[in-house]
């Protein structure tokens, strides 16, 4: 064999090495990154789970544990009141029908705990008066819950590849969320076989493409899911704020980058509602002073699902302090003035004219004109509310 043909088959060899390498390190490249994502969602669906639990479980205590008439029947051990209340809570919220009192030390320093134990999860309410003075200390009453119906009641869809696990615990961290997904699929195969062929460079823009594509696309994806799944009005809402506010942006001169984080936190600026009891969200009456307060929490949880995305730092700010009002009366901090990060004070007008002139279960739309007579009168930004009313004019 002639020294040609032993170069040609040494550079065979070599390519074949060079292409099994690239290939080997695409699929573990490819491995990590779907790892990642994986995990990511999955902290994102157990947070989702935790904060809806804990909704609930707040709504039992204030509604039925810090109250003369609950106390009074478990000092008395009137069964009969019990088994009203028992049947009155397990349809309104998501506890099984198994109440029972309990001989427990209780010193009132919180509200409930949740335990998880043997693969049961239980929550124990202390049982306070109304004014919340004066407690039972020697009793407790113990709902037991079924994480797995609650997900799949409320967070799942047909396509679900995760399951609850329960981990004995003596607080939430016990409700795990699993996904079952398996990181490589066949289409990942095939990719590490195209990327070989393209060479180290072009593994790397696909791996940087992949990450970008999973946090902004992906990942909004899953959350906008959730979102609509619970609440429908909320959803569209979401998309209409969001579509003003990028008007309102495009009229300040904002550049495209600028508009579509906009863009991102209108669509997200609710999403912290999926912590909230649907019973609270969709009430056709007035909310309750405790009622509202619990919807206030939603822009505090919102900025912690949009946080867990590290490329929507920006756009987490902005959900957390869309409610935030010129004058400090709005939250969750009561920011004033300059303190309120601008685009939130965009995405504010936005929010409040979208609300204004849509139809809701307890009152019609106004029309635009009154809406923007009840803006004027409210601590908006007037700069962003005179944007909007002149467009409207036209």
């Amino acid at each position: 064999m002639d020294s040609s043909h032993v170069i040609c088959l040494n550079n065979k060899l070599v390519n074949i090495i060079i292409f099994l390498i690239i290939f080997i390190l695409s699929l573990f490249g490819l491995h990590q990154l779907n790892s990642d994502r994986i995990s990511e969602n999955e902290d994102l669906t157990e947070n989702a789970l935790h904060a809806f639990i804990i909704s609930n479980a707040n709504g039992v205590s204030n509604g039925y544990f810090q109250w003369d008439e609950m106390l009074r029947a478990v000092l008395n051990n009137n069964q009969a009141q019990l088994n009203r209340y028992e049947n009155e809570i397990t349809s309104m919220f998501s506890m099984n029908d198994d109440m029972e009192i309990i001989e427990k030390r209780f010193d009132g320093s919180a509200l409930y705990d949740i335990i998880t134990r043997d693969g049961t999860t239980y929550i124990e309410f202390g049982i306070f008066d109304s004014n919340a003075d004066f407690y039972s200390p020697d009793q407790m009453i113990r709902f037991s819950i079924d994480p797995q119906n609650i997900f799949d009641q409320t967070l799942s869809n047909p396509k679900s590849k995760y399951h609850v696990e329960i981990i004995d615990s003596s607080g939430i961290e016990g409700i795990r969320v699993i996904n079952t997904e398996k990181p490589l699929q066949l289409f990942h195969y095939v990719s590490a076989f195209s990327l070989a062929l393209l060479g180290l460079f072009l593994i790397q823009s696909f791996r940087q493409f992949s990450i970008t594509s999973h946090y902004e696309i992906d990942g909004l994806s899953n959350i906008v899911m959730l979102l609509s799944k619970k609440d429908s009005y909320t959803a569209e809402h979401s998309i209409e704020v969001a579509n003003i506010a990028v008007f309102i942006a495009s009229q300040l001169g904002y550049s495209k980058k600028e508009q579509r984080t906009l863009l991102k936190a209108g669509h997200l600026h609710d999403i912290g509602k999926i912590g909230i009891s649907e019973s609270i969200l969709n009430k056709s009456g007035k909310l309750l002073y405790e009622e509202y307060e619990e919807i206030k929490k939603h822009s505090l949880i919102g900025y912690e699902i949009v946080s867990h995305f590290p490329n929507l730092k920006e756009v987490a700010l902005i959900v957390k302090h869309h409610h935030e009002l010129l004058d400090g009366s709005g939250y969750p901090d009561g920011l004033k003035g300059s303190e309120i990060p601008f685009k939130s004070q965009i995405l504010n007008v936005a929010d409040v004219f979208n609300a204004l002139t849509t139809d809701r279960p307890y009152r019609k739309g106004f029309d635009k004109v009154q809406a923007f007579e009840i803006m004027a009168q409210m601590p908006l930004n007037q700069e962003l509310v005179t944007i909007l009313r002149t467009h409207y004019k036209k």
